[in-house]
């Protein structure tokens, strides 16, 4: 807030030595670095300039400087006696010969058509953000990037001020140091902030006709001058950042020579015919055409199922396939499955390809086997076959994304995530099942088009009861194509059976038959998988016939009728 005239703060406040103390503190962090800021008087604006230009700095020239971050590239037409054309570059007119050699790493750009208030918005570099693999995501204003550990990262950010009302001025735009470090290096470029910070008391300014201007040094980083009046003042100048790194280091980095970290995992050493702790380490492992006693790299590790919820928790960061994991731009499981006995196994060698803190995690679930490698397994990873009993679930995606890809007009998926969320349940929890039965009912039930099947309804029947929702319009509709009643009322089982079942047990407060309903289902199926299995496979076998039922051509329904 600005302290009245009078006073004795008020002289302070206009030698602006907060704001310049701020800068000069800006240069030294090691965390971030302000790329651009205007607000309240205040203006940062920085860019990259060529070693070579600022040694020794010219002073009186960078203090030349006058601009903005609106430059941009453009189009300059001569009209003299030779017409000429050429584009001209966004630092072209800042009045600093030294700055005009420089490169801009962030522009502010106006368009009237954006239908947003302000119009500004900010961009940075694009062979910046290229180099750096950075991408803008606008739900967190900022440029990002994946972690080894496939986490998202912000390296730049926006940061609004106030509304946005003053024309998108009042933002600031920092990036983290090291990251531009690492570009000016590459480059062999240092940072230029110009700054401009002016104070005025409005209610009794008139002009700059009486101030006292001073120029400052210091130790050539910092050049700026100071101007003061007794209702106003400014400091307007340049800091010179070096980066802290070289090219010579970035191409050593320091971590390229720090070797891989492994752990040991309780694993079935078939080789030898033991159970122990045996390392991930690829020196620790043999392979089948090497002569040692050391175990073989597909000597397998089993795991409580547990292991499995955190991947199908997060499914933006992580894909659960039927017999793989990937996490996004980080690392991938190339086998994994379940045994009999409901434990979920791997191959040390993979294990080991993972990063060291991914290691620690499957760790923490590690056990000692209760049974042996899954059928399917044996059978793919050793025999070389593929003849395996095929996965329902996976039948039942692959037909919904065939669906989503013809676009048949009765069913839609409403969001894609719902098909990477849909898995079996894996442990023995209760809350488990039923989040699979939610997701499972999401995806198919929730997913038909009650709007073109009351439509479809009345184009087959004289009289449609306005009642009628999704499913039972779907089997009316089955009934009028030439079903019987007690067949199309069978192929809407599985899908009343899942609603109802997602109604019991997840959805609402359960009642008192919901254990019941539980201990039922159990006694048939055994487990929880089984049971949904169970579900696939019919939701699978109805989808299959109601699909080939919806496409046939309107004279074979009429046959059918008839």
């Amino acid at each position: 807030m600005r302290p009245a005239i009078g006073d004795p703060s008020f002289q302070h406040w206009l030698t602006h030595q907060k704001q310049l103390e701020f800068i000069k503190a800006n240069s030294e962090s090691d965390d971030e670095l302000v790329l651009y800021a205007g607000f309240q008087n205040t203006f940062v604006y920085s860019v990259l300039v060529p070693v070579q230009c600022l040694e020794p700095p010219d002073a009186e020239d960078l203090l030349k400087w006058n601009g903005n971050a609106f430059g941009s590239w453009g189009v300059l037409h001569g009209y003299g006696p030779e017409r000429t054309l050429e584009i001209t570059p966004p630092l072209s007119g800042f009045g600093s010969r030294t700055i005009e050699t420089g490169e801009p790493i962030l522009f502010l750009r106006d368009y009237d058509g954006l239908r947003t208030n302000p119009s500004t918005y900010v961009e940075l570099s694009q062979k910046f953000t290229h180099v750096s693999g950075l991408h803008f995501l606008r739900e967190r204003s900022a440029w990002c990037r994946l972690d080894p550990n496939g986490d998202i990262v912000e390296k730049a950010r926006i940061i609004q001020i106030g509304d946005g009302e003053n024309g998108g001025f009042d933002r600031a735009v920092i990036v983290e140091r090291r990251l531009l470090d690492e570009y000016a290096a590459m480059t062999d470029s240092l940072v230029v902030q110009m700054f401009d910070f002016t104070t005025v008391a409005l209610e009794s300014f008139s002009g700059w006709a009486d101030s006292r201007t001073k120029s400052f040094h210091d130790d050539g980083a910092l050049i700026y001058r100071r101007g003061s009046q007794p209702n106003a003042g400014f400091a307007r100048g340049v800091q010179i950042v070096r980066p802290r790194l070289s090219k010579a280091g970035l191409s050593n980095p320091p971590d390229a020579s720090e070797p891989k970290k492994y752990i040991s995992f309780i694993a079935w050493d078939w080789k030898n015919k033991l159970v122990k702790d045996v390392s991930c380490a690829p020196d620790a492992l043999a392979n089948y055409f090497t002569t040692s006693e050391k175990p073989f790299e597909t000597s397998p590790a089993f795991f409580r199922p547990e292991v499995l919820l955190k991947y199908k928790a997060d499914t933006e960061k992580y894909t659960l396939a039927t017999r793989s994991i990937s996490c996004r731009g980080a690392w991938h499981l190339q086998s994994y499955d379940i045994n009999a006995a409901g434990q979920v196994h791997t191959y040390l060698v993979y294990l080991g390809r993972l990063p060291y803190e991914e290691q620690h995690y499957w760790r923490s679930f590690n056990e000692a086997p209760k049974g042996g490698l899954s059928q399917r397994a044996v059978k793919t990873d050793f025999e070389g076959s593929w003849e395996v009993e095929s996965d329902v679930l996976e039948e039942l995606k692959t037909l919904l994304h065939d669906l989503q890809r013809r676009a048949v007009p009765w069913w839609h998926l409403r969001a894609e995530e719902l098909l990477r969320k849909l898995a079996y349940p894996v442990t023995t929890s209760k809350d488990e099942w039923a989040e699979a039965i939610s997701v499972l009912d999401q995806v198919v039930v929730e997913g038909l088009e009650e709007k073109w099947l009351r439509r479809k309804l009345s184009a087959l029947s004289p009289s449609v009861d306005d009642r009628l929702r999704a499913l039972k319009l779907l089997e009316n509709c089955l009934t009028a194509l030439g079903f019987e009643p007690d067949h199309a009322r069978a192929l809407l089982g599985p899908f009343h059976d899942v609603h109802n079942l997602r109604s019991t047990q997840k959805s609402h407060a359960p009642g008192k038959t919901a254990p019941e309903e539980r201990e039922g289902l159990l006694e048939k199926h055994k487990t929880f998988r089984a049971h949904f299995e169970y579900l696939c496979q019919s939701c699978l076998e109805s989808l299959t016939i109601i699909d080939r039922a919806l496409a046939e051509p309107e004279s074979r329904r009429l046959r059918t009728q008839d």
